[in-house]
């Protein structure tokens, strides 16, 4: 429970960091969504896979290689670089 709560607040972090860039910033708050945010920009799409423990698994990102290669838009992987970044890891 409280993994999922540092989680959302890290998602809006991510959120707000996005929306600083100008981006339209959508956060999903379903539970069996696999992506957390969908930010937009002109006819920009990105999706994002937020990620606090810097951990994923292989078929996460087996699942997200294929995802990519189907709809064309960029995909990324968000976590913590430190205590004050954000880094942003694009799914290829």
């Amino acid at each position: 429970m409280v993994s999922s709560i540092r989680n959302r607040y890290y998602e809006i972090e991510v959120k707000k960091n996005l929306e600083e860039k100008g981006y339209v910033v959508i956060r999903t708050q379903w539970e069996d969504n696999f992506f957390d945010i969908v930010a937009l920009k002109g006819r920009e799409v990105k999706l994002f896979r937020c990620k606090k423990n810097n951990f994923s698994t292989k078929e996460e990102r087996k699942k997200l290689i294929e995802i990519r290669k189907k709809i064309n838009h960029p995909i990324y992987f968000v976590f913590p670089k430190c205590s004050t970044k954000i880094f942003f890891s694009e799914i290829k």
